[in-house]
């Protein structure tokens, strides 16, 4: 997911499930140094101070397309999926040749379960952006693990990886998809190829 932020172009953070990494002994002393509760606390208040300037900024020009893409980005770091949705379609009534807000759109429809709504806006994507690797890797996925349908999804990951072969995501997708078929060399190979790229 994308979003204008301020300064930035992308806000990204994954949670971590502290309580089991502070088993670890190696890590559990700097993950109480860092603070993560803490960052998560201030990051969700920015997010919702931003998801109120987009809505005011709405009010302000309401054709704005990217004011509903970057609403429904900050809807769907809340979790709030069915609004995202909505918003990020009221973005494409907008602006129906814009690559990206199918892109979002599709990650949350991926999120939710709708895998032929998310494979739909994933290839839109595509049709819009025939470099997006990383729309070739979410459909691959969509394809891997909801329509266990490998021969496709492994067309669109090896495809990602041609278009930016320093996607880690890809690698890991394709990791996961030699896992399945049983071949371990191949599998472990692009784990660890994932891992190098911080992933």
């Amino acid at each position: 997911m994308q979003i204008h932020f301020k300064n930035h172009d992308l806000v990204a953070a994954e949670e971590l499930r502290s309580k089991n990494l502070l088993k670890n002994r190696a890590l559990a002393q700097s993950i109480q140094d860092v603070g993560w509760r803490s960052f998560f606390s201030k990051l969700e208040y920015k997010v919702k101070l931003y998801g109120k300037i987009y809505t005011k900024a709405i009010q302000l020009n309401s054709n704005e397309p990217v004011y509903y893409n970057d609403r429904g980005s900050v809807l769907y770091m809340m979790k709030d999926y069915t609004h995202a949705i909505e918003e990020y379609t009221k973005a494409i009534k907008l602006n129906p040749d814009e690559a990206l807000i199918y892109y979002n759109r599709g990650l949350v429809y991926k999120e939710v379960d709708e895998s032929d709504k998310a494979i739909a806006d994933f290839s839109k994507t595509i049709e819009l952006d025939p470099n997006s690797a990383l729309a070739y890797c979410e459909r691959g996925i969509v394809y891997l693990l909801n329509f266990k349908d490998g021969s496709k999804a492994i067309i669109d990951i090896n495809k990602s990886i041609a278009l930016d072969p320093r996607y880690g995501k890809a690698y890991l997708a394709r990791a996961l998809y030699y896992y399945e078929l049983g071949d371990m060399e191949n599998s472990n190979a692009d784990f660890t190829k994932a891992k190098m790229l911080g992933y």
